[in-house]
């Protein structure tokens, strides 16, 4: 990064703040359970470690996110399995994104703009809830930014040598998530905006090959041998339920945040600052995409634009900041900005969300707000009164194989998806991706039962209600005795 405009104790500072926010998240860590979908990638990463090659829990090479799963094996080399081990590289990218924010809300706005984007970042309840996580989303997260840092310093700020730092960015995006995609209209606006032609140099056309071959491998190139996920939910067009859910996301993420993009939009026509523009309409571009394409609203689609967010979010409330400063300095009167009409509208525009939609709950934006449903102790109840010979029928059995320290018998599960949008039948194509026992209609449940004559443990959680059907749910009620129940997770014996 370029530090040529920060004095020596500013350097100190952010350095030191780096190392504050990976000491807090390290330290609060364990306090995060871990999500079903951790295990897998946790399995992944301890088949890196015992034999070099990322092997899914059926033995199939796991090739989403490569890069991502490589980097963050690389602590349990040195050290066993822990909720710091597994997720302490995404703890330290976490901390890395820090100096790239500070350096596009510097671009955008000044340094206050930057160190506020520092700031917020480093406390975000978002933040923290993704740092705590044994997934690539923040190894991702902090490529996609960089990249989109980088586009602005080589098509837009013409900067030396940003084109090689450029072409770092966007293949590392490329190896730890497939939504690096979302790059190339952020790109094709950065070209826009700063008009250079750089699709004339040799250069160019060797790191488009690079990325093209690169993308190919990672993004579209499948071995035969790979793991497949059949039950994901493809792209399609308004496919999700409520289409408000990203904008409502990062309204609860970041209080003022909403009213403070639309704020932007004045300073963003007056100062007329590239930079800036393309980090704000590259967020709500991709927001907006997201809306459109997304076929489900989990909030870690948004993990890799959230930064761009709070950058444009910085950069506004530093100009405002300044400008009322000046009023009041200056006693110069609001007649004395220029465009007052648009700034009227822009104003007006914002109070009305401010009153009507903003969100103002600081708890949502800062510290631990966020955190998954414990599933442990729901394990620890099974495991304190297993004994040898019991039979372990779970709806997540990787979790509880990671929980129980041994696999489980069989896997409940009818439907994949339930809902508004109706059920779809568990395929056989995904069974098969599966290493267990399934259990995935009334019939084979009833035939266990009958032939089965020792002790059964049925776990499940909150997803119980649509991966089961009525007559599922019935058989399970007339013949389990509940034992223990805390927060949507269940345990029932036979």
């Amino acid at each position: 990064m370029d530090t040529s405009a920060m004095s020596r104790w500013e350097r100190a500072l952010l350095f030191l703040f780096m190392l504050l926010v990976v000491g807090l998240r390290i330290y609060h860590a364990p306090n995060y359970p871990y999500h079903e979908d951790e295990i897998g990638s946790i399995g992944v990463m301890r088949s890196i470690v015992a034999t070099g090659l990322p092997f899914a829990e059926n033995g199939t090479l796991y090739w989403r996110s490569l890069l991502g799963h490589y980097l963050m094996a690389i602590p349990l080399f040195f050290a066993e399995v822990s909720p710091v081990s597994t997720r302490l590289v995404g703890i330290i990218f976490s901390a890395l994104l820090l100096p790239v924010v500070y350096a596009m809300g510097t671009r955008a706005a000044g340094k206050t703009a930057g160190w506020l984007a520092v700031l917020f970042l480093g406390f975000s309840a978002f933040e923290n809830l993704y740092a705590s996580m044994a997934r690539f989303y923040l190894p991702f997260q902090f490529f996609f930014v960089a990249a989109v840092y980088w586009a602005g310093e080589y098509f837009i700020a013409r900067r030396p040598g940003a084109g090689k730092w450029l072409l770092l960015a966007t293949l590392g995006a490329i190896g730890t998530h497939e939504f690096a995609f979302e790059l190339l209209p952020v790109f094709a606006l950065a070209l826009l905006l700063g008009g250079r032609r750089s699709f004339w140099q040799r250069s160019f056309w060797l790191g488009c090959v690079a990325v093209a071959v690169v993308g190919y491998f990672c993004l579209v190139f499948r071995p035969a041998t790979a793991f497949v996920n059949y039950s994901a939910i493809p792209l399609q067009l308004f496919g999700l339920e409520n289409r408000a859910a990203f904008y409502e996301w990062f309204r609860q993420t970041t209080p003022l945040g909403m009213t403070l993009l639309i704020l932007g939009m004045y300073p963003l026509l007056r100062e007329r600052n590239r930079c800036w523009t393309l980090y704000f309409l590259g967020f709500v571009g991709l927001l907006l995409f997201l809306t459109i394409f997304s076929s489900g609203d989990n909030p870690r689609y948004l993990s890799n634009i959230y930064p761009l967010g709070i950058v444009a979010v910085a950069a506004s409330l530093s100009w405002w900041l300044r400008r009322l400063a000046s009023v009041v300095r200056n006693r110069a009167g609001w007649a004395s900005i220029p465009a007052p009409l648009p700034m009227g509208l822009v104003v007006i525009l914002a109070l009305i969300h401010l009153f009507v939609l903003e969100n103002l709950d600081l708890n949502k934006a800062f510290g631990s707000y966020f955190k998954f449903v414990d599933q442990r102790p729901a394990h620890e109840f099974i495991r304190e009164r297993l004994l040898p010979g019991d039979i372990i029928i779970s709806t997540e059995p990787a979790l509880s194989a990671f929980y129980l320290g041994r696999p489980v018998d069989y896997f409940l599960r009818e439907k994949m998806n339930g809902g508004t949008i109706g059920y779809s039948e568990f395929p056989a194509k995904e069974k098969a991706g599966y290493p267990y026992r399934h259990i995935d209609s009334p019939v084979k449940l009833d035939a266990l039962l009958k032939t089965e004559h020792r002790r059964i443990w049925l776990y499940t959680n909150w997803k119980i209600t649509s991966i089961i059907s009525g007559e599922m749910d019935g058989e399970i009620k007339s013949r389990f005795r509940p034992m223990f129940s805390l927060s949507e997770t269940y345990v029932l014996i036979k």
